[in-house]
Parts: structure tokens; C-alpha cells; sequence
């Protein structure tokens, strides 16, 4: 059996997984039954469905998983603000240092690799509009119609 750490997607996949979170979180949906494990039993297209009949608006995905960003970036905003950086998005460090045990291969856990990982970040960061330490970008704020987020980072110098 193959235990090693596949990098590919996984920016990609935090990214989504994410965004479908958060708008079940919006929804007040377990998320726990929108994906990460099969079987998805509540597909994107239900909860766009609900947010659409919830508001009166007809949105499709793309709108959905804009105020799924919006909330991601806001959210993030308000950890800039607390002092959490790129320093913060990472995980153990024996996890990049201790070989894994038989008993933890077979659970995924696997030993990482430092610059494999930081790579990863730097592919999330962009996919969400923020820069390399995890600020979003002024444009990522106005994009998101969030300019007085934007004007309270400026105005405490994070910007």
C-alpha cells in the first residue's frame, strides 16, 4: 500500500470544502452531511436552493460561494486584526519531524513536508485574494463589497 502524502489539490480542496462549510454553517445545516466523507447526502445545489428560498433571491452556486468567500474574508479580517498570520496556518510540527508509525499510516497520518505544505498555503492565499502572510488584498475587499474592512485594516496599518 501506498502511504504517501499526495500535495495535488489540496489547496483546491481546503478551498472548496471551505466555502460549501461555511454556507452550511449559514444555513444552520450539519455539514458534517455536505461532504468531506461520503455519501454527501446534502449536495451545493440543495443548500444554494435553501439560501435562495430563505432570501427571496435566485442565486446559483457562483453567488453562493461568493458570500461563502465574503464570510471566509471577513472572518479572516478579524483575525488579521487579532494578531494571526500565516505563522498560525499550520499544523504540529512533529508532524513535518517524526516519521510516521505504522498504526498512523494506515489512519492518513502521514509525515510532511515543510515546503510542500508552505506551497499549498501560498496556492490557498491566492485562491482567496490574500497576500502571503494571509491579509486579504485590498481588491479581494472591494470585490466583496467589503471597503470598510478594507479602511479599518488601512486605518491600523495592516494595509
Amino acid at each position: 500500500t501506498d502511504y504517501s502524502v499526495s500535495y495535488e489539490g489540496i489547496s483546491q480542496f481546503t478551498y472548496y470544502t471551505e466555502n460549501i462549510k461555511t454556507l452550511a454553517d449559514l444555513t444552520g445545516l450539519c455539514w458534517w452531511w455536505t461532504g468531506f466523507q461520503p455519501p454527501t447526502v446534502i449536495k451545493p445545489n440543495t443548500i444554494v436552493k435553501l439560501i435562495s428560498c430563505a432570501t427571496g433571491n435566485d442565486i446559483d452556486e457562483t453567488e453562493a460561494f461568493k458570500i461563502a468567500s465574503r464570510v471566509r474574508t471577513l472572518s479572516r479580517a478579524n483575525d488579521v486584526r487579532l494578531g494571526i498570520r500565516r505563522k498560525d496556518d499550520t499544523v504540529p510540527e512533529k508532524l513535518f519531524r517524526d516519521e510516521s508509525t505504522p498504526q498512523q499510516m494506515k489512519l492518513g497520518i502521514m509525515k510532511l513536508d515543510h515546503d510542500k505544505f508552505d506551497e499549498q498555503i501560498d496556492k490557498y492565499y491566492e485562491m482567496r485574494g490574500w497576500n502571503r502572510e494571509g491579509i486579504p488584498n485590498k481588491e479581494t475587499l472591494e470585490e466583496l463589497d467589503l471597503g470598510y474592512v478594507r479602511r479599518d485594516l488601512e486605518q491600523r496599518g495592516f494595509l
